[in-house]
């Protein structure tokens, strides 16, 4: 597979066109925080190929902060927002409250980690080697609180097509981590980002829900 500049414009730009028209399909104002994953998903790959492109420190955090703040919290919340059964909405919620825990911690450890990265073997490496980002044990409990909360919550939902969403995600996280280890940030966004495409039919096939 291509990572490229070239990749990254091309995702932010469909991604773009598929949240615009996510947005005017959407009846319910509960539906917005889902429909604008696309939109969030175009701005963060728009902002790796500036990476790739002039290797700018401002462009490779904003990347970094919806990978490491958004995401953990931002996912659950917007699954939350449109569960109507009582009880799937509490394991959400709760799943929420732990995101917004972790997107706490990654954002401390963000502004104290010293960051690089660099280009290596069409990919980019983001380095985040000081502050607690660097303790191996905290970092791997971070690392499955992520993926729990990041992961979860489309298996719980009970809207239509939420599980597969959730099967591709979890596909792309295996597949990044398998094959792509040394890169796995920057490569599994890019690959949830392409599986953000099925906003478009998770909003088709919930017409009239909530």
């Amino acid at each position: 597979m291509c990572f490229s500049a070239s990749a990254s414009f091309s995702a932010s730009a469909v991604l773009a066109v598929i949240g615009l028209v996510s947005l005017t399909l959407i009846k319910d104002r509960y539906w917005i925080p889902v429909a604008l994953v696309p939109v969030f998903f175009g701005i963060q790959q728009f902002a790796e190929g500036l990476v790739w492109l002039y290797q700018w420190p401002q462009a490779a955090l904003v990347f970094l902060f919806f990978a490491f703040v958004v995401w953990p919290f931002y996912i659950p919340w917007s699954c939350y927002m449109l569960e109507s059964d009582n009880e799937k909405r509490s394991l959400l919620f709760g799943l929420a409250v732990i995101g917004l825990g972790v997107s706490l911690c990654l954002l401390f450890g963000l502004w104290r980690s010293d960051m690089t990265f660099y280009i290596q073997n069409c990919h980019i490496v983001y380095d985040l080697m000081s502050g607690f980002l660097g303790c191996p044990t905290i970092w791997k409990i971070l690392t499955a609180c992520y993926c729990l909360v990041t992961i979860a919550p489309f298996f719980i939902s009970s809207l239509r097509c939420m599980k597969i969403t959730g099967m591709l995600i979890a596909g792309s996280c295996m597949l990044a981590y398998l094959f792509y280890t040394f890169y796995f940030i920057s490569v599994w966004c890019f690959f949830a980002a392409l599986v953000s495409n099925m906003i478009l039919i998770i909003i088709d096939k919930n017409k009239g829900k909530k």
